[in-house]
């Protein structure tokens, strides 16, 4: 009987101990379901790809075509962006042109294919400078302009 309750005690020490991790946990989440209710899935696509999609991509023997969030896509170095209001920017390929499309619906972010890499666990995109720049602009404002979408 003094062995049954001495189990029963531990039995009841290690519930409450489940219970207060399971509450530290809870209250941890408390800000993902925040994002989530407030149609931020773009924040939470963010944190996925970069706890596992990101390290699953580099399993692969690449170069490879894969989907990354445009929010984990750093500037390249030494990358220039022309932003002025001229015809390279506001013609077909400039920034705002593509900014224009994508907005309108008659572009897909999709349909912007960038080349990226990871550097110590940085990733970067754009990496053929000049002509990929203003695609990579183009999808970072789109996303600002949409936070209820996850821009991949």
């Amino acid at each position: 009987e003094v062995r049954a309750r001495d189990l029963a005690e531990q039995e009841r020490a290690s519930a409450a101990s489940c219970r207060d991790e399971c509450s530290r946990l809870d209250g941890a989440m408390e800000c993902w379901r925040s994002l989530q209710a407030a149609r931020m899935p773009a924040v939470v696509e963010l944190a996925r790809f970069l706890e596992k999609g990101g390290p699953e991509i580099l399993t692969h023997t690449l170069p490879a075509r894969f989907r990354v969030p445009v929010l984990a896509l750093e500037w390249p170095p030494h990358t220039d962006l022309e932003t002025s209001l001229v015809w390279a920017t506001v013609g077909e390929g400039g920034l705002y042109s593509m900014l224009h499309a994508l907005c309108m619906g008659e572009l897909s972010p999709d349909s912007l294919e960038l080349t990226a890499c990871c550097v110590e666990g940085r990733w970067l995109g754009a990496l053929h400078g000049e002509t990929e720049a203003p695609r990579l602009a183009a999808l970072l404002l789109f996303q600002a302009l949409r936070p209820d979408v996850s821009i991949q």
